[in-house]
């Protein structure tokens, strides 16, 4: 995240706090399936629930945020 953080502060990217803030709480939602997974690794319910957020988290994040800094960066 950091690397493309850089490069919207550099090209001024008006939504560039908003932007990471999602990067920030997508990290704490991580450590906070890593925290339970290290408690059960057993837990297919955990499993799923982890594969369920990530696949959308990222499908939304790439397909609308990533989508619209890049018509910005055309622009």
């Amino acid at each position: 995240f950091s690397h493309e953080e850089k490069i919207l502060a550099k090209m001024h990217y008006e939504k560039l706090v908003k932007h990471k803030q999602q990067h920030s709480n997508f990290i704490k939602i991580v450590d906070q399936f890593h925290a339970e997974f290290r408690r059960n690794p057993e837990s297919k319910e955990l499993a799923e629930k982890i594969h369920h957020f990530l696949k959308e988290w990222l499908l939304r994040h790439i397909l609308v945020e990533d989508k619209e800094y890049g018509q910005f960066l055309v622009e």
